[in-house]
């Protein structure tokens, strides 16, 4: 309910936007404003089909808490083979994106009992850390995905913008209270020197079934 009244409210803060600029007869500005809104809802979407829905929870949660500082971000969930992954034949007809999402975040994610709350506010926190990209246009990208190699478990990965605004030492620190909620479903936060900025990137275990 909490996404509810919190997406509800940013609508309505669109629309008065879009108000507003529409008694300036500012019709470009509306169109380009517009684009922007579309672009983020799109960015939603591919989060909410997440299954299972407690990681979609967190994320969104990681989503709000970034765009509240005016920062886009961008989502890419990248599926693993799909001998990894069976999927029912029905879901693989002309749903393409919502069957990826679903096969990279299936029954390999790090469910537990109580996981839905700490990954939530794991995630809600690592979004409050984001409070030093206020001012950039630049966007965050997330991409979630199950890599080929010997780590057997879900990889979530956080690419910044290179801003100068906080050091790759300042950055680890400040990850201590997102990790320390993160430990009881035996996943890790680090960060990662990349020649296009600091990338964050949580490991998660592979989850016996």
């Amino acid at each position: 309910m909490r996404f509810i009244r919190n997406y509800s409210h940013d609508f309505q803060n669109h629309l008065q936007v879009i108000s507003a600029l529409a008694q300036l007869n500012r019709t470009e500005r509306i169109r380009e404003y517009i684009g922007q809104v579309s672009d983020q809802l799109r960015e939603i979407t591919k989060i909410a089909v997440i299954h299972p829905p407690e990681l979609a929870t967190a994320l969104l949660a990681f989503q709000q808490q970034v765009t509240r500082y005016g920062v886009p971000v961008l989502v890419e969930v990248q599926a693993a083979a799909p001998a990894q992954w069976p999927l029912p034949a029905a879901q693989a007809q002309g749903r393409e994106e919502q069957v990826e999402v679903q096969a990279a975040a299936s029954a390999q994610w790090p469910a537990a009992p109580g996981a839905e709350v700490l990954l939530r506010q794991a995630f809600r926190e690592l979004g409050a850390l984001m409070g030093f990209l206020e001012g950039f246009a630049a966007p965050v990208a997330l991409t979630l995905s199950k890599p080929a190699d010997s780590f057997d478990g879900l990889v979530c990965e956080v690419d910044l913008p290179p801003t100068g605004n906080i050091s790759t030492a300042e950055l680890k620190e400040n990850l201590a209270p997102t990790n320390g909620l993160l430990a009881p479903l035996g996943a890790q936060a680090g960060v990662i020197e990349t020649p296009a900025g600091p990338r964050i990137r949580i490991q998660f275990p592979r989850r016996e079934v």
